[in-house]
């Protein structure tokens, strides 16, 4: 965590709320119509497709769509996400400010038959740790990990108290799997030449890639199958942002996630779909090496924001599908624990989302290079239309 922090210190961001949108298909198999095997289908399609099916990968939103159905958190997130709710922990306690107990489910099988153990938990977290998950600095504050079989219990012992912790067993890093799998096939689990054995609603089948990904009901899932809508998800990958606009007009795609602004015209022609829209906070930014000249001033890093029109890159980026946030990298719908605090505090931030040639110079004349400067700047190639805006 301490590395983002020294990033974000020496970047200029931009924050946009923009339009997450998705549609699914009101007249086929995403609604619960079963098909001619009896079998309800729902039929997705992406762009990309997840590195692998282990939770050590998990960093793609892509992975939302797949690997997480086949796996369960020791806890999840209720619906609006501002709680959370048993999981294959079936009660927790605080008991105080370093000390978290929670109750592991009976009878929990994974999706080839065999028992959840709590070894099988203690593996699964003890793997976060010891590990470089992507999302390992949730576990910064963790002294230790212990289980007691006999009670089902896991205790987590931390090393100062952390308001986070409360909803860190909700997310992915304590996605619980099979240590026996796990060990044996090395790297290669998860991989579409590997396995993926996990406790969740849905049981991996088949993976061809960069083709298709296909799901099947977990009959062992302890939530109870029946309890599915769905019987089987087809994940299919097509690189090409209009091709799946065509299969969702010919009404062989029932969900499509992440509708992208240039195709979305297409499907707001549809009769046959409905378009949900969401929004995620989504962040751009030039990174400045604020080690070495003209950035080590944090002056010339003003001057250098107050010259940028971020309201022409956010155009860019998301069109009219899109808003410019506050100073911050959250969204009003992530101020749900003192939203007149949280308001309040970024009202006092400096704000230099607003192109001001003024600030500009003024911040330039206080630096130590008042007769300007030049550095080199490097872009990915998918950034460059935003760069050449900068």
């Amino acid at each position: 965590m301490k590395n983002y922090r020294k990033l974000l210190a020496g970047s200029l961001a931009l924050f946009l709320a923009v339009g997450i949108t998705g549609c699914s298909n009101t007249s086929g198999g995403g609604t619960g119509v079963a098909n001619e095997d009896g079998l309800v289908v729902l039929n997705v399609a992406s762009t990309g497709q997840p590195v692998s099916f282990d939770p050590a990968d998990a960093n793609l939103v892509v992975n939302e769509y797949t690997e997480y159905d086949c796996y369960d958190t020791l806890l999840d997130f209720n619906q609006d996400g501002t709680d959370v709710v048993p999981a294959l922990a079936e009660s927790w306690e605080q008991v105080d400010d370093l000390t978290y107990t929670y109750k592991i489910r009976e009878g929990v099988k994974f999706s080839d038959g065999s028992d959840l153990t709590m070894d099988d938990v203690l593996y699964s977290l003890n793997r976060v740790r010891e590990d470089a998950y992507g999302m390992s600095y949730l576990f910064e504050h963790v002294d230790s990990f212990e289980v007691d079989e006999k009670t089902r219990t896991l205790t987590v012992h931390l090393t100062q108290p952390d308001s986070t912790w409360k909803y860190v067993p909700a997310t992915t890093p304590c996605q619980i799997l099979k240590k026996s799998v796990v060990e044996a096939e090395g790297d290669a689990y998860g991989t579409n030449e590997g396995s993926v054995v996990g406790t969740g609603p849905y049981k991996f089948v088949s993976w061809a890639a960069d083709s298709q990904i296909v799901l099947e009901k977990n009959e062992y899932w302890w939530g109870g199958a029946d309890n599915l809508a769905i019987d089987k998800i087809n994940f299919y990958v097509m690189k090409d942002a209009s091709t799946i606009a065509l299969a969702v007009k010919s009404g062989t795609i029932d969900f499509a996630p992440g509708i992208t602004n240039d195709v979305l015209p297409t499907y707001e022609s549809l009769s046959n779909y409905n378009i949900i829209h969401d929004f995620e906070t989504s962040t751009v930014f030039v990174a400045l090496n604020t080690q070495v000249a003209p950035f080590d001033d944090v002056n010339a890093r003003k001057a250098l924001a107050y010259c940028i029109d971020s309201s022409l890159v956010q155009q860019s980026i998301g069109g009219g599908y899109s808003a410019k946030l506050d100073v911050t990298c959250l969204s009003d719908n992530m101020y749900y624990m003192d939203p007149d605090k949280w308001h309040t505090a970024v009202g006092e931030i400096e704000d230099y989302t607003v192109q001001d040639y003024d600030k500009a110079k003024e911040y330039l004349a206080k630096s130590k290079y008042p007769d300007g400067f030049e550095f080199d700047f490097y872009t990915l190639s998918a950034n460059v239309p935003e760069a050449e805006l900068i």
